[in-house]
């Protein structure tokens, strides 16, 4: 029996895995990720399509919207937008690029119909709310391709600010949100999944 977790362009990856395992999967964890409608526009394919068709300076601004942290990304992003630097001409920019799109360039994008199945594993899924790189109303899209229970939390973090404490009000102090919630989940039905597998076995 698997869990499994996924963020952002690793969601097509995580459900067509659990589209192929079945029952064998427990339940999914997602962090602003995204998928088409089934049946519906493979946003999959066209997002792989808009990477794959980015100038280096629309990478670097791209990069720095999704890692508002890193001071690296924010000075390039500065230069790019003051118009006076040409990031091709710069070995630094370009060994940034090298190594910051190519997890984006390389995702997978399945075939909906062929790789892609409405799943029974029940899925939590987190939406980062603070710059809405996937807006929550999208996010709710992946509840479509499950029979099992789909729930989100919504977490004040950037994209990738989930890797970082967050403030929680109810406490008055910092905390990893969505590490937290996993591993309360987990809890909660650590005894129910035990359990399962006990009577599959005793089958």
């Amino acid at each position: 029996k698997l869990l499994l977790f996924a963020h952002s362009t690793a969601t097509p990856a995580a459900l067509t895995l659990a589209s192929r395992l079945g029952s064998r999967i427990l339940k999914i964890y997602i962090i602003d990720g995204f998928a088409p409608e089934p049946g519906g526009v493979d946003h999959w394919a066209a997002a792989n399509i808009n990477f794959r068709g980015r100038t280096d300076a629309d990478w670097i601004l791209a990069l720095h919207c999704w890692n508002p942290g890193s001071s690296v990304l924010k000075e390039m992003a500065e230069a790019v937008r003051s118009g006076t630097w040409d990031a091709s001409k710069s070995a630094g920019a370009q060994s940034v690029l090298e190594h910051g799109r190519r997890m984006y360039l390389n995702a997978i994008h399945p075939d909906l119909e062929r790789d892609c199945k409405i799943i029974q594993a029940p899925i939590l899924a987190f939406s980062m709310t603070r710059d809405e790189v996937v807006p929550v109303a999208v996010l709710r899209n992946l509840g479509a391709w499950t029979t099992g229970l789909f729930d989100v939390i919504c977490v004040d973090a950037a994209h990738t600010g989930w890797l970082l404490p967050t403030a929680d009000a109810k406490v008055t102090t910092r905390r990893y949100a969505v590490f937290d919630s996993i591993r309360d989940d987990i809890q909660r039905h650590l005894q129910e999944w035990s359990c399962e597998q006990i009577r599959q076995h005793e089958q």
